[in-house]
């Protein structure tokens, strides 16, 4: 009866207008900066899987439309692990050092003097590091070729002039992505859509047994809600 109930609920729903707002694209996936002694430290969550670079076929408005016909993906996020500052008369920056081939990075909304979506990181022949002040930074990253990807940065402390500071040593951390293509609709991973798939989002949804790397934000906005029931019928009458 349950299961009869949650279906009803999200069929009375309707379908939901594209959303005009870039998704995240899946929880949070955080990049854990420390300081131990002179030495900093990267700690990428590995607890959550590798983010994928999608392309939700919406428009954005304002400077979001440089993501639009992107495969894109916004669930890194850069964060201060512990209570510390860079030392005096320096900053903090990140920078780009590697990089998969075609992968464009764009501002998130905590750089200070930069509006979000601004291109960053050598994209569009920006800088390759940015100045950041500390607070959690997600920064969106987009591609138009499927494939895997990924890019590696370094976090160090900066003289005035931009110029690492002696006597530091740099952080590194290397994020990836990919662009799997998977039939959303097979959602139990055997390789059909039946009503398994259906039963089987209905048990993840409701708080139970989810497949490996498989979780019910189905429209990759960060939450799970009655939203997500709906876009999971959507694509399970479309099929594969």
């Amino acid at each position: 009866m349950k299961v009869c109930t949650i279906v009803t609920l999200a069929l009375a729903a309707g379908t939901a207008a594209a959303d005009t707002n870039p998704r995240m694209g899946g929880p949070m996936k955080h990049i854990m900066v420390h300081l131990h002694g002179n030495h900093l430290h990267c700690h990428v969550d590995e607890s959550i899987s590798t983010p994928i670079l999608r392309d939700y076929d919406e428009s954005y408005t304002g400077a979001a439309s440089v993501l639009d016909g992107q495969r894109y993906n916004a669930q890194y996020g850069w964060m201060v692990d512990g209570v510390w500052v860079p030392p005096e008369g320096s900053t903090l920056r990140i920078r780009q050092v590697d990089a998969t081939p075609g992968i464009r990075v764009y501002s998130g909304r905590s750089l200070a003097g930069m509006s979000p979506f601004s291109p960053i990181f050598g994209t569009a022949e920006s800088s390759d590091s940015i100045e950041w002040s500390g607070t959690m930074l997600h920064n969106w990253y987009s591609v138009e070729q499927t494939g895997n990807f990924s890019v590696t940065c370094l976090v160090y402390f900066a003289d005035a002039q931009g110029n690492p500071l002696p006597g530091y040593e740099p952080g590194s951390a290397t994020l990836t992505w990919s662009t799997s293509d998977r039939c959303g609709a097979d959602f139990d991973r055997d390789g059909f859509v039946d009503f398994f798939d259906l039963d089987a989002f209905v048990a993840c949804f409701d708080g139970g047994f989810c497949p490996t790397g498989v979780n019910p934000d189905v429209n990759a906005d960060g939450f799970v809600d009655f939203f997500d029931f709906d876009a999971f019928l959507q694509i399970f009458e479309s099929g594969c």
